[in-house]
């Protein structure tokens, strides 16, 4: 199901903990109109021993959506070579052409 795109939609990695740049970035971007692709993996983030909870994605997609932006989490291990063209084919998919990136940690 493709949904209604703002026209920019841009993929923000690393948004897998409330305390984080990724975090920060996403809610700007949907502040400023783009839909967001939200890319996260816990197990990164557990092993490198960052703060986070569990609904931490969800939080932040619900934080941008109630700012206006539609929005795709899609998990996904970034150091699987398969998985960046993945995620950019979801956001694709679900938002519609990706015209912006932001790799985060």
């Amino acid at each position: 199901m493709t949904m209604q795109s703002r026209s920019k939609v841009a993929v923000v990695t690393g948004v897998g903990r409330r305390r984080s740049i990724g975090a920060s970035l996403a809610v700007g971007l949907a502040r400023d109109g783009w839909d967001l692709a939200l890319n996260y993996w816990r197990p990164y983030d557990d092993r490198v021993g960052l703060e986070g909870n569990a609904d931490d994605p969800e939080s932040i997609a619900s934080e941008c959506r109630a700012l206006g932006a539609a929005v795709e989490l899609v998990p996904g291990d970034l150091s699987d070579p398969e998985v960046p063209a993945e995620l950019i084919i979801r956001a694709a998919g679900a938002l519609g052409p990706v015209t912006g990136l932001v790799m985060s940690l």
